[in-house]
């Protein structure tokens, strides 16, 4: 008995020190949790010495409680347990939170950058713009006659075209650059290290390739769309004059890409417009 008794204390003792580590590691996994983790965590640690002391006592003494020692397994295997499906569900908790945060950054139809997230990236841009004083453009993009493809091949149709045009975008676009869906058919291509010149070739070459592509096709029909786009280059020598924040920078020349882009709708549509200063009054 005495044999057993000290076996069941010892194996308690190694399962609550399992049971101690996995709470200290807790403490670090828990961000916004740190302090109710810390605590369990020292109470987990001050429990080793519940079951040391009964195996120093049975060794010096040779008198033990096999009751006490046949419960401490049973106690201690809980409270292993409890600890590790904490663990396991902060685990969870965190790797859902991180997969809600991705979709929230995605346009769930388009794959196209959300339209919270388009802007913040491109805060970030225009930030490291006025940094490093390279310039930045954007491309603000509009379907032309969207509402005549819906009303002919309907909205499920229009959805297809809408994933298939996003598609070819990105395949055309470098690496650095990024596209977001910020309305139904209006899109936002920010062009980084581009200054106007080279964001109308870029405009241009995807107006007219996409012209020729096909997005969708239904019942065997090829549907082709065309597109408008406004192209506005932040003025980094007129931000210099005076202090702006990236929000208000960016509205201010989405604000211009978007007039660009109406001035081509006015003028016939299919076509790129840059916005120039004498437009609007910029800052």
């Amino acid at each position: 008995m005495y044999d057993l008794a000290i076996f069941f204390y010892c194996l308690s003792l190694i399962v609550q020190i399992g049971a101690t580590t996995l709470s200290i590691t807790l403490i670090k996994q828990a961000k916004h949790y740190q302090l109710g983790w810390f605590f369990l965590g020292i109470a987990s640690f001050l429990m080793i010495g519940r079951r040391v002391s009964p195996i120093l006592y049975a060794i010096s003494t040779g008198k033990f409680n096999i009751v006490d020692a046949a419960l401490a397994v049973p106690i201690s295997g809980c409270l292993f347990l409890g600890v590790f499906y904490l663990k396991k569900l902060l685990t969870d908790t965190e790797a859902l939170k991180n997969k809600f945060e991705e979709i929230a950054k995605i346009d769930c139809l388009t794959s196209a950058l959300s339209r919270m997230e388009v802007f913040e990236r491109a805060k970030l841009e225009i930030t490291r713009s006025m940094r490093t004083h390279r310039p930045i453009s954007l491309l603000s993009l509009d379907i032309d006659h969207f509402k005549e493809i819906n009303d002919e091949f309907g909205h499920h149709e229009g959805d297809e075209i809408l994933k298939g045009m996003v598609g070819f975008l990105k395949k055309n676009l470098r690496a650095i650059d990024f596209i977001g869906r910020i309305g139904g058919e209006e899109f936002l291509i920010v062009l980084p290290e581009t200054n106007e010149t080279e964001a109308m070739e870029v405009a241009e070459r995807l107006r007219v390739n996409l012209s020729y592509f096909c997005c969708h096709k239904h019942c065997g029909k090829e549907i082709k769309i065309t597109i408008s786009i406004g192209v506005a280059m932040i003025a980094l020598e007129k931000l210099a004059k005076k202090t702006h924040d990236a929000e208000d920078i960016l509205q201010l020349y989405l604000d211009n890409a978007d007039e660009a882009m109406y001035v081509a709708k006015r003028n016939g549509r299919n076509m790129c417009h840059l916005f120039k200063p004498h437009q609007n009054n910029i800052a």
